[in-house]
């Protein structure tokens, strides 16, 4: 049996990166609305963005620490599919959001492999690398904590992927999707349609697996 693997480029802030990734195969695209990152996007840009590409692929907004209420009108008024929590959200707040939740853990020991099991996402997970910047360093991930929880969620896999590493870190981690930022561009915030034609074939060439997970 096998499975295709899903795809989101995350960090995008112009219309012509989101079109370009929707056209070479994203599943998902990604929208940043931490103030403090490189790709954040206002929520004008994001309405711009969302616009042009909803429908055609999946809409996740990306938030760290945000009260409830941005969330909610976010969801409302772009027509997000899901919200990616960056930050020190509890159990509770992540319950609240829903069905739309998708909780971020950054990997780096068995403390962080554990806290998974506290958060309820009823879709899937996402794991990172820790670093100092909360998504988009260009850290990689701990592969082999993030193995251990594709055996028992599932979860996308983020943290260091380039189109050079993605095909090795599928195989060494099985996951349900992966998602690439700093890894396909030319500048922060700044995609390179070249870089994410390479990381989706490369993806495309490697998501045949064998007994997936979930």
């Amino acid at each position: 049996m096998s499975r295709r693997l899903l795809v989101k480029v995350c960090g995008l802030v112009r219309i012509r990166d989101a079109v370009a990734a929707v056209e070479l195969g994203a599943d998902l695209i990604g929208l940043n609305f931490f103030a403090d990152s490189p790709r954040f996007v206002s929520p004008r840009r994001a309405r711009a963005i969302a616009d042009r590409v909803r429908g055609a692929v999946k809409l996740v907004g990306v938030f760290v620490n945000a009260p409830e209420t941005l969330i909610r009108a976010a969801i409302d008024d772009l027509g997000l599919d899901f919200v990616q929590l960056h930050g020190d959200e509890p159990p509770d707040f992540v319950r609240a959001i829903g069905p739309h939740a998708v909780k971020a853990f950054p990997l780096a020991t068995r403390r962080d492999l554990a806290a998974i099991e506290r958060f309820p996402c009823p879709n899937f997970h996402l794991l990172d690398a820790r670093a100092p910047v909360r998504g988009g360093s260009g850290h990689r991930a701990n592969w082999s904590l993030a193995f251990e929880a594709a055996a028992q969620h599932r979860v996308f896999l983020a943290g260091g992927l380039t189109p050079e590493n993605v095909a090795t870190a599928i195989r060494a981690v099985r996951p349900y999707g992966v998602d690439v930022a700093s890894g396909v561009e030319s500048a922060a915030g700044i995609k390179d349609a070249k870089k994410m034609d390479s990381f989706l074939v490369a993806v495309r060439a490697t998501y045949s697996l064998r007994t997936p997970r979930r």
